[in-house]
């Protein structure tokens, strides 16, 4: 009995001390990724923090660091309003990761959809580039307690893509957006209503209203028309 007490003391001694060589002379082991289900509750009447935690992806994290230069590009699709394992399986096909998806709740988007990526839609990216979600976690619920009003942000100036994921990450909706052409760069939100700073609460819908770019000239329009044929006076010359 004691010979077999000092053997696992002495099993133990070797692999404390075999993890501290290994320790010493590799660095720090790499960890994963926390993996927890990133499904949220969306039956009616269940109750969801209007700021809740980031929910890990069950994907695996592939880091930034372990994509080559030479990786070749793709483009990031619009999976904007897709249920989430449809967008999952297209970012996958366009050759991305998928990463973080954070719930957030929303009046508009339906619940287990996709609010908007980060990187938006369009955004050329290297292959196996991770893309992180905002998932709708469907409207959001208060039980027993007051709505207050909070001030507007402030999204003129933002893309359009930058709005989206400013207004739900403090737990505002976007209800519709519209396209309307000024000076200011194509994509560009120029007008929001509710006006910014003006006193909402979290069941208010936003409109925006975003740039298409500077309208089209009448001179432009012409330069593309063939040029009329010069007539001349002269009966000798027809």
């Amino acid at each position: 009995m004691p010979q077999n007490r000092f053997g696992a003391i002495r099993l133990a001694l070797l692999a404390v001390g075999l993890v501290a060589a290994l320790s010493s002379c590799g660095g720090s082991t790499p960890t994963a990724p926390s993996s927890s289900s990133s499904t949220s509750s969306c039956a009616s009447g269940s109750g969801l923090s209007s700021v809740p935690s980031p929910v890990a992806s069950s994907i695996a994290l592939a880091s930034d660091a372990a994509v080559p230069d030479t990786a070749p590009s793709t483009t990031v699709p619009d999976v904007d309003s897709q249920p989430i394992q449809e967008a999952m399986r297209n970012l996958q096909v366009a050759g991305l990761t998928v990463g973080i998806q954070e719930p957030q709740p929303n009046l508009y988007v339906p619940c287990m959809f996709v609010i908007t990526t980060d990187p938006a839609a369009g955004s050329k990216e290297r292959s196996h580039f991770v893309v992180n979600l905002l998932i709708s976690a469907g409207p959001p619920y208060c039980a027993n307690c007051i709505q207050g009003e909070l001030p507007m942000l402030d999204v003129i100036g933002l893309t359009l893509h930058q709005a989206k994921t400013k207004l739900a990450e403090q737990g505002l909706s976007l209800e519709k957006y519209s396209f309307r052409p000024s000076p200011h760069p194509r994509d560009e939100v120029i007008q929001s209503a509710p006006a910014r700073n003006s006193l909402i609460t979290y069941w208010a819908g936003i409109t925006l209203v975003v740039s298409s770019g500077p309208a089209a000239t009448s001179s432009s329009l012409c330069t593309a028309a063939s040029p009329r044929r010069r007539i001349s006076s002269n009966p000798e010359s027809r």
